[in-house]
């Protein structure tokens, strides 16, 4: 027996808290910034709003460990989530000795951890359906959603379909007993077919996708991204490394002193890993050109992971939560890839 059964809407859930961290840390972001960063607090007193989202962390574990059901799941994550942004908004005070709220680097630890949380709903997305436990489980929370009256057509049919994978598998009878249980009771949807925002969403993107986004002009967009995006690299490259007055031109935008120590090595860095997302994205153009496409489509994948992963903690490192458009053009083109690459 495994040692954590996934969940099979446990992907949603997780998305579903980080969707309201980032909304969280945004939102809390642009509050301070119209209301002139206000303190709550007298004299010594200041109460952070990281002890706020304590709180709504505390909130929400209770929702997930003191009741049943699909709604205080969901209410968990959202309060979960709400919690992690206002926590991280405050994350350069606690990675300072003088407590900087401004500390630069703290939002290039935000971007990884959310970045991280990212890939592990991509991870439990991913629902092993050919696991006898995971299937049980997954039957039971639709039994769940029966005892809360919100059970739909479309869980009946997951039901179906389930039971029928797990008739050839190589059960312990326990396990036996609960399948004999499970097909002796009848359910009936209680509710006609609701469908969740991101479910909405991958509709939406789907049927965009099968409608708007054509072969060809996939193709062309692909193309540009790649092209653009290492030719514009790889020429900041060369202009710098070629111009010391171009650096130190550089690192004064930035406000800091040339060859001051740290910030010089990350714009290094930053050089290094945007050149190294560039070469991936180039072998994948190449190997599209002479016919191997898969191949060229899994560069141009890895390509887009290696500026998610390597190079853009060093772009957040500088632009700060400027950099926020580059990563959702970038993850949307690794959606586009991923689905040209399913044709």
């Amino acid at each position: 027996m495994k040692l954590f059964p996934k969940r099979d809407d446990g992907g949603e859930l997780i998305l579903l808290m980080i969707t309201w961290g980032i909304l969280s840390l945004f939102g809390t972001r642009f509050f301070l910034m119209m209301t002139g960063y206000p303190q709550l607090g007298n004299g010594n007193w200041h109460i952070a709003h990281a002890l706020w989202g304590g709180a709504f962390m505390v909130a929400g574990l209770i929702c997930l460990l003191g009741f049943n059901g699909e709604n205080a799941r969901r209410s968990g994550s959202v309060l979960g989530g709400i919690g992690l942004g206002l926590f991280l908004d405050e994350l350069g005070k606690y990675l300072t000795a003088d407590n900087n709220y401004w500390f630069r680097p703290a939002v290039v630890f935000i971007y990884l951890i959310f970045i991280g949380l990212f890939f592990i709903y991509l991870r439990i997305k991913k629902f092993n359906d050919n696991d006898p436990t995971n299937l049980l489980f997954a039957i039971w929370e639709r039994y769940e959603k029966a005892l809360d009256e919100s059970l739909e057509p479309s869980d009946l049919k997951k039901i179906k379909l389930s039971l029928k994978k797990l008739t050839n598998k190589n059960l312990s009878v326990n396990q036996k007993l609960i399948v004999n249980l499970f097909e002796k009771v009848k359910l009936k949807e209680d509710r006609i077919e609701r469908y969740s925002f991101f479910e909405n969403l991958e509709k939406g993107w789907r049927l965009s996708y099968d409608k708007i986004f054509k072969r060809k002009l996939v193709r062309i967009i692909m193309w540009m991204y790649c092209g653009f995006w290492s030719i514009d690299k790889i020429a900041d490259a060369i202009r710098i490394g070629l111009s010391s007055e171009k650096l130190e031109m550089l690192l004064k935008f930035y406000d800091y002193q040339f060859f001051g120590g740290a910030d010089f090595y990350m714009i290094g860095l930053k050089i290094v890993f945007e050149m190294l997302t560039a070469i991936l994205l180039i072998l994948g153009i190449y190997w599209w050109l002479i016919i191997k496409k898969k191949r060229g489509l899994n560069f141009m994948v890895w390509g887009m992971y290696a500026n998610i992963i390597l190079a853009a903690p060093f772009k957040f490192y500088f632009e700060q939560f400027s950099a926020v458009v580059q990563i959702i053009l970038t993850l949307l083109m690794v959606e586009i890839v991923k689905e040209y690459r399913k044709t």
